[in-house]
């Protein structure tokens, strides 16, 4: 985080555990989203496997879902191959333009 840039104090509440944190006025707004992303999967994750898993187990699972969300979302925004077809492309014109 840039320096002198103004944080806030603010609780979220994690499957009923409240947390606090000091973050970016300008992000808090990512962090309550948040928020409700993980209560979501806890409460979806309990229902499914609620009485056959620990709570230990639900919380496990919910971290390894966000994280192969997270991990798509990188792969899909990955631009190192279109990089590379550019820089081929461009290679090619500038030696057809230098001929």
């Amino acid at each position: 985080m840039p320096e002198g840039q103004p944080k806030q104090n603010i609780s979220v509440n994690l499957h009923g555990v409240k947390i606090a944190v000091k973050v970016p006025r300008d992000e808090e707004e990512l962090y309550r989203r948040a928020e409700k992303v993980i209560n979501s999967k806890v409460n979806t994750y309990n229902e499914i496997l609620n009485g056959r898993r620990s709570e230990k187990e639900i919380l496990f699972a919910v971290m390894l879902d966000i994280a192969v969300s997270l991990e798509r979302e990188a792969r899909r925004n990955d631009t190192g191959p279109f990089s590379e077809i550019l820089d081929k492309l461009t290679g090619e014109i500038e030696e057809a333009l230098s001929k």
